[in-house]
């Protein structure tokens, strides 16, 4: 884990929840907002319990910076 904020993007699906960082999100707005493999790849997602990535959501909602991550 690091202190450097990083961004909290995420799906507007409430039947999967996935987020990502900044730097991806910039990256699937260049791609047209569609996840292509390179980008999945490059993305690396990890699954998280729901527990863990509400836990990852509140922290990034948090986050400011005078309290990083």
């Amino acid at each position: 884990m690091s202190d450097r904020r990083v961004g909290f993007h995420t799906t507007r699906s409430p039947d999967l929840e996935t987020a990502w960082c900044s730097a991806c999100d910039k990256a699937l707005a260049a791609a047209g907002g569609r996840w292509t493999e390179a980008l999945l790849k490059r993305a690396g997602f990890a699954e998280l319990c729901p527990c863990c990535f509400g836990i990852a959501k509140l922290d990034a909602a948090y986050a400011t910076p005078s309290r990083p991550r």
